[in-house]
C-alpha cells in the first residue's frame, strides 16, 4: 500500500513537472521539464522566461520572452493566454492566443516546443506554439513580439494581421 501511495506521488509530482495549468504560474527559479529531459521552461531571477536546451552541463536559449524585471512570474490564465506578470500586475509580455473561460494546459514538448491546449471532453485542441504562433484570437500589444523570431508574416488560414473590408 505504501509502496503505490510513493509511485503515485511520484508520478503526481513527474506530471506537475511537464505540465502547467490554467491559474498555475511558475515562480522565479522554478521550470517545466520536457518528457525527455533534455529541455526546460526557466523562470529567472531578472524576469526573463525561455526554453533551454541541456547541452551537457550547459543550457543553451531556445526561446524566450525577452522580458526583465525582477520576481516576474509566468503565468497561464483561465482563457488560455499565457503571459508573464510582473510583482506590480502588470503584463510584461502575452502569447498571441486568447480563447474562451476553459480547462487549458502548458507543455514542454520534447523537441522544445511550448504548447498552449485547451481541453475538449476527454481531448485536448492546440491553441499556441512558441515556435509556431497561433490557431486563436490574436492579441495586438505595442511590446508583443512575435512568437517566432524573424516572422514577417502570419502563415496563411490565421487571418492576421486583419484584413480591411475596403478597396
Amino acid at each position: 500500500m505504501k509502496a503505490r501511495l510513493a509511485l503515485f506521488l511520484l508520478l503526481c509530482r513527474l506530471a506537475l513537472a511537464q505540465t502547467l495549468r490554467e491559474g498555475d504560474a511558475l515562480l522565479p527559479k522554478t521550470y517545466l521539464e520536457s518528457p525527455n529531459g533534455v529541455f526546460r521552461l526557466l523562470v529567472q531571477e531578472d524576469g526573463n522566461c525561455g526554453v533551454y536546451q541541456m547541452v551537457g552541463d550547459q543550457l543553451q536559449s531556445n526561446w524566450e520572452t525577452g522580458t526583465s524585471d525582477k520576481g516576474s512570474v509566468l503565468a497561464l490564465g483561465r482563457t488560455g493566454l499565457l503571459e508573464v506578470v510582473n510583482p506590480q500586475q502588470r503584463s510584461l509580455w502575452h502569447s498571441s492566443y486568447q480563447g474562451m473561460i476553459g480547462f487549458y494546459r502548458l507543455r514542454l514538448l520534447d523537441d522544445g516546443d511550448l504548447w498552449v491546449e485547451q481541453q475538449l471532453g476527454s481531448d485536448w485542441r492546440f491553441c499556441w506554439s512558441s515556435l509556431q504562433g497561433s490557431e486563436g484570437h490574436y492579441l495586438p500589444s505595442p511590446g508583443l513580439r512575435l512568437d517566432r523570431p524573424g516572422r514577417t508574416s502570419w502563415p496563411r488560414g490565421f487571418g492576421y494581421p486583419p484584413r480591411s473590408n475596403g478597396p
